[in-house]
């Protein structure tokens, strides 16, 4: 395979900061925990409350009799988390600078590459989620296994009782779609999915309310259907006492400070074990590994993290009402957390609270609901504020555990369990630490958390976290010791020196951390593309890499030259798939200008709808838009090989970005373009009339190499209804080039056919909102010349 166009575009690195060393803190459950006090259940929602039945509270279990009302005030717990802060932002600026390099980057660093063509656009978008509106039920009264869109209802009842949304900020809709072409449709389905939250005054909390609710029905119809479910992923089994204390913290949110009221119909513990043994059977992740399974023990964890483990199991259902039931206990969540931490304050160096910050706000990243996706920024700094002043970030903080000769069972036990601790503690960290990055992409923000912060070493092998037993951890250690060596790198260590990622001892998951450096690389992009638009505010041109230096330049070629030859030289590693992926998101992303797509959509904020078109034709026309499209096609080539257990909602996002990127290659260009649509080529010597046809979903080539660095051909992708890159030579192939657009739809609605097939609820076993929310985008988008 030729290496030449892997890598579009690189960033300059920064120094990292080391946070003062510190003591690790507690792991997931108390009873492991000897050295922080243990609170009375008065501290939180007692563990001692009476059994629950399958409706509601109810009498002692020994009795089994309904007791109707508890007439006891829930414990102190603070008012909601309600102020939501302004999505921060900043102006961008676009580099017009014709490219006129060779084929996408060449890692050996040839004479001919320009440190100029290293950034040329910038994706700036602030993307949210859709408001999913109000629902008319009471408190506790069933709802409906499936729903018309609620923006839709919602929009509707306005209009009937005559209702302006005045408190909506005003936008340039309806100035676009006039002047440039653009659908009203297109328009209305960016605003309702990735566009703003404007609050209206309502109560957002009754849909929740009526959500926590099942009736007896459904439930009897929802088990053994909510997800992809491994019965034997955890030995342990969720008990009818751990449901009670569920019941009482739902019951103290929704009762406005009240007397606790019943929760009528709430899910029983059948289906309330499922919902978090599909969770957990999701904790082999590279992202979502933080739980360590074999010790995870429902009965003995921190309420807390329970509730969250279920609401995240809950909300990826492909059951309706399993998944408004997870978004109800999220919101529940977002009550309780900051309840508890501010009644105990020593909660704020709790693992297990740190960590079901982290997952809840990811979860309402991703839910749908643009108010719970925005109030999820201040839960995701909630928990950047705990990991930084619990000094989780420094290296110092880390032992070097392992187990010892001739060790004793009941000592090996208790290494065992502090090695699990402070194992789970980095894998929190690292996970952490790339949503941060996913979250700053979405939003266009600064990274919360920066790679300059973290000196933490690497997390261990797969095989000692998923060891079920002391015995088992310390003969696999002493395996993978005898093979390797003592050293532990971090994330600075392979920064820094780009060739030690070879060398990373077999102790260490050496996946993970290439993947953690690929994004820590793409966050590079988000930093310098900020301090570039502000360091070059008063000058002419586009010029976005002032900072950028030949030295950095390099430095950062070969670490994606390194990151490339370790995957290839590991193909059958579960997560080289996933890893390939984000390499070619990071070539993408270096070289796409969404924010003009976002322009021509209403959403004018770093560029007008006028100057978005004549940036889009001067872009076309440039080595970053091929190298952007192809980079775009490999995506689609590589996500097929993705296994369904690591499809995210950021992969998703990530192949709408790529076929944003050939909409605004092939089908936005339409109107940018003159008249006749004619585009300047270097003719090629025996080539015939129509020249070559350069497939982007298969691997690389030299004539892809000479259509990147000469415009020589021209790009076809296969038109294909369920997976996009099939190899079989038969498939019928489209072109996306303006000038070739076929009369009979292109490829647009192929692509978005093709994404919802593979990431289908039959595909993944998961309920994934954003794939509807961006295929409705981009249908709309398809129209735009219409």
């Amino acid at each position: 395979m030729v290496e030449n166009s892997r890598n579009a575009a690189i960033v300059p690195s920064a120094a990292s900061s080391v946070p003062a060393p510190s003591r690790p803190s507690p792991l997931q459950s108390r009873d492991n925990d000897k050295s922080r006090p243990v609170h009375s259940t008065k501290d939180h929602a007692t563990r001692a409350c009476p059994s629950v039945t399958e409706s509601g509270l109810s009498a002692d279990a020994h009795h089994g009799e309904p007791s109707g009302n508890i007439n006891v005030q829930h414990p102190a717990l603070s008012s909601p988390l309600s102020t939501v802060l302004p999505d921060a932002s900043t102006d961008h600026q676009l580099h017009h600078k014709p490219s006129s390099v060779g084929p996408s980057f060449d890692s050996s660093l040839h004479h001919d590459w320009q440190l100029n063509d290293a950034f040329d656009f910038i994706l700036s978008s602030s993307q949210e989620w859709p408001d999913l509106g109000t629902f008319e039920y009471a408190f506790g009264e069933p709802f409906p296994n499936s729903i018309t869109s609620v923006q839709a209802r919602e929009e509707a009842h306005n209009t009937q009782s005559g209702c302006e949304l005045d408190l909506e900020a005003p936008t340039p809709s309806n100035r676009v779609s006039g002047q440039m072409g653009v659908s009203a449709e297109a328009i209305r389905a960016y605003d309702n999915t990735l566009g703003n939250w404007y609050p209206r005054p309502k109560d957002y909390l009754a849909p929740d309310k009526a959500s926590i609710s099942i009736a007896p029905d459904v439930q009897k119809a929802m088990l053994g259907c909510l997800g992809n479910l491994d019965p034997g992923v955890i030995n342990h089994r969720l008990s009818a006492a751990r449901r009670d204390e569920i019941v009482v913290v739902v019951a103290g949110r929704f009762s406005a400070g009240q007397t606790l009221q019943v929760v009528p119909n709430f899910p029983s513990v059948d289906i309330l074990d499922e919902l978090l043994k599909i969770f957990l059977g999701t904790q082999r992740g590279p992202l979502t590994c933080m739980i360590h399974l074999p010790t995870f023990n429902p009965d003995n964890c921190d309420l807390w993290l329970l509730m969250t483990c279920i609401a995240s199991g809950a909300v990826t259902s492909p059951n309706l009402a399993a998944h408004k039931f997870g978004l109800a206990l999220l919101e529940v969540l977002r009550w309780y957390l900051p309840a508890m931490a501010d009644k105990d304050n020593s909660l704020t160096r709790c693992l297990s609270f740190v960590q079901s910050l982290v997952m809840s706000s990811d979860i309402a990243l991703w839910s749908g609901d643009k108010r719970k996706s925005e109030i999820s920024d201040i839960v995701s700094e909630f928990a950047a504020t705990m990991i930084r002043h619990a000094r989780r970030l420094s290296g110092a903080s880390y032992s070097f555990i392992v187990p010892k000769t001739n060790e004793a069972p009941p000592q090996r036990e208790e290494t065992w369990r502090r090695w699990i601790e402070q194992e789970s503690t980095k894998r929190t960290i690292y996970g952490y630490l790339m949503r941060c990055t996913q979250r700053a992409i979405l939003r266009n923000t600064v990274v919360t958390i920066s790679y300059t912060e973290v000196s933490v070493p690497f997390p261990e092998q797969d095989r000692l976290w998923f060891a079920r037993s002391a015995t088992e951890w310390a003969s696999i250690h002493s395996e993978l010791q005898n093979r390797g060596d003592d050293r532990r790198l971090s994330l600075g260590d392979v920064l820094s020196r780009p060739t030690s990622s070879r060398t990373l001892p077999m102790l260490q998951d050496g996946s993970l951390a290439r993947l953690i450096m690929i994004y820590s690389l793409t966050s590079m992009l988000v930093e310098d593309r900020r301090r570039s638009k502000l360091f070059n505010m008063q000058g002419e041109g586009y010029c976005t890499n002032c900072l950028s230096s030949p030295s950095a330049t390099g430095h950062i070629a070969l670490l994606i030259d390194e990151l490339h030859g370790a995957i290839d030289r590991d193909p059958q590693h579960h997560g080289s798939s996933v890893e390939a992926f984000m390499l070619e998101f990071y070539g993408l992303y270096s070289t796409i200008p969404n924010y003009l797509a976002e322009a021509l959509l209403g959403n004018e904020r770093f560029v007008s709808a006028h100057e978005a078109v004549r940036c889009l034709r001067e872009w076309r026309q440039t080595r970053q838009a091929r190298s952007a499209v192809w980079h775009a096609g490999q995506m689609f080539r590589l996500c097929r090989k993705v296994k369904p257990t690591h499809v995210t909602n950021f992969l998703i996002f990530s192949m709408y970005q790529a076929v944003l990127c050939f909409w605004m290659y092939g089908k936005a260009c339409e109107t940018a373009w003159p008249a006749n649509r004619s585009v300047t080529q270097i003719p090629i010597a025996g080539a015939p009339a129509d020249r070559l046809k350069i497939r982007l979903d298969e691997a690389e080539s030299l004539q892809s190499q000479r259509w990147i660095s000469h415009n020589r051909g021209i790009p076809y992708i296969a038109k294909a209804t369920d997976i996009v890159g099939m190899s079989d030579l038969g498939v019928e192939l489209i072109p996306i080039a303006a000038e070739q657009v076929s009369e009979d739809g292109g490829f647009m609605p192929s692509l978005v056919v093709a994404l919802e097939t593979h990431f289908s609820l039959e595909n993944t076993g998961r309920r994934f909102p954003i794939l509807e929310y961006v295929c409705q985008i981009l249908r709309a988008l398809d129209k735009f010349c219409s």
